[in-house]
């Protein structure tokens, strides 16, 4: 039983109410996403943005799928205005942030966020100095060791950073825990 409700000396007793939960969920975790995302754009965060835009994730409590996932259908870039979005947020759009984040849960169900970003120096050296947990700091642009390491890997807020080369995904609790460690870095 994969959702279950925490009685019992085992698994616990099925929990009938996932479906009903999730759905009622997405409605909150689409309002969550959007008040991060305009936090993100207030930030002085253009240092940690990827070439090719930064994309933020964040699923409803039982997510299991894309469909359960909500995303920026567009990228958050920096501007000659600031910070800002392209698309709108939706369920069900297929990126490469949302499989990692459903991949993290496979590993760690308490993540249910994921924010992508430029893993420069910087960037590694504010992780050490926050002490968050760094897997998959090899360089391989492959996901799956990264990914199985997350078991391991605990920080006292949650907050854990993947490596893929190219792109960084830094992964949390909620939304708003994300862009609440993003200010610790900046700042």
């Amino acid at each position: 039983v994969r959702y279950h409700h925490d009685v019992g000396t085992k698994g616990g007793a099925v929990h009938h109410l996932v479906e009903l939960r999730n759905e009622a969920a997405r409605g909150p975790t689409v309002d969550t996403l959007k008040r991060s995302i305009d936090r993100l754009c207030e930030m002085a965060i253009g240092r940690f943005i990827p070439e090719g835009g930064m994309n933020v994730a964040a699923t409803t409590p039982y997510a299991e799928g894309i469909e359960e996932t909500a995303t920026i259908d567009g990228k958050i870039r920096e501007t000659a205005d600031g910070i800002e979005t392209e698309g709108c947020i939706r369920f069900g759009v297929p990126s490469d942030l949302a499989r990692r984040l459903l991949e993290a849960r496979e590993h760690r169900p308490d993540l249910s966020a994921a924010l992508e970003c430029r893993p420069d120096n910087d960037l590694k050296e504010a992780i050490e100095t926050l002490e968050w947990p760094l897997v998959g700091d090899d360089g391989e642009p492959t996901d799956k060791s990264a990914m199985s390491s997350l078991t391991d890997s605990e920080a006292a807020d949650g907050i854990v950073v993947v490596d893929h080369g190219e792109t960084a995904t830094v992964l949390g609790p909620t939304p708003e825990t994300l862009v609440d460690r993003l200010s610790e870095l900046i700042g």
